[in-house]
């Protein structure tokens, strides 16, 4: 495996919200894995389209790099079909941390497995899998708490 100097990914994950304190230390509030959708008036598995509100948080060490990287956010749903929720160029100071708090909102149109993936450059560097399922549908897909 090929040794690299930066940059690190530190922190990716999803939440409702960030805060930071008056030193910069980020708080990330209902860290979360999945989600379960009520629609009253839907008939068990009829299709449907959600609007997933969700903040990413996303830090990366440095290293010794020195430079810009493209940073993504894409959705992967379970059809395969990938939607970009963001992308960046990042600059990097060598020694230096670096994070940013991002406001997500995606159409999810169906239950299943959606992933979340941060990119650097053109590589998948980390994923995350959310789950998301349709209350009333079937009793044993529903997400306990």
């Amino acid at each position: 495996m090929a040794r690299t100097n930066g940059p690190f990914l530190s922190a990716f994950a999803l939440c409702e919200r960030v805060t930071l304190d008056d030193q910069g230390i980020a708080t990330l509030h209902n860290v979360f894995s999945g989600f379960a959708m009520d629609f009253p008036d839907r008939k068990p598995g009829s299709a449907f389209m959600y609007n997933m509100r969700a903040v990413s948080y996303i830090g990366f060490l440095a290293g010794e790099y020195a430079g810009t990287r493209r940073v993504a956010l894409t959705l992967v749903h379970p059809s395969g079909k990938e939607q970009v929720g963001y992308e960046k160029e990042w600059l990097f100071i060598p020694g230096e941390p670096s994070s940013e708090s991002v406001e997500n909102n995606f159409i999810v149109s169906g239950a299943g497995i959606h992933w979340f993936r941060l990119w650097l450059d053109r590589k998948v560097i980390a994923q995350i899998p959310l789950a998301a399922v349709v209350a009333g549908d079937d009793p044993q897909t529903r997400l306990h708490a």
